[in-house]
């Protein structure tokens, strides 16, 4: 996956703030699983949003609806203000031409 010039920027500007703010940045991302059936690029990203089984039945879950949950905590820990999902999802910004999350967000139902 390549991201867009503008958003590349963005992410190298980021994780140089970061570093420079004494935070671990990783280098590179989850292996991947080129064997089996239906090779995977990210093996992590595949865990969180691919189909899993429990109890011999489907089980469903959002990847989005976990991360928006893991933003709305944060805010709520860190910040000291309660603040909702809803209100996250409508403070979401656009990263680059293309990155809209909190489209993401809506379409996935997760409140």
């Amino acid at each position: 996956i390549e991201l867009n010039p503008d958003v590349r920027q963005k992410f190298d500007e980021a994780k140089i703030a970061m570093q420079a703010g004494g935070l671990s940045v990783l280098a590179k991302e989850w292996p991947g699983n080129q064997s089996g059936e239906h090779p995977v690029e990210n093996v992590m990203a595949e865990r969180l949003e691919g189909e899993m089984t429990v109890n011999g039945k489907p089980f469903g879950k959002n990847i989005f609806c976990s991360s928006l949950s893991q933003m709305s905590q944060f805010i709520f820990e860190y910040l000291d203000a309660p603040v909702s999902a809803k209100e996250v999802v409508a403070d979401c910004g656009q990263a680059g031409g293309s990155h809209r999350p909190g489209s993401n967000f809506r379409r996935s139902s997760c409140f």
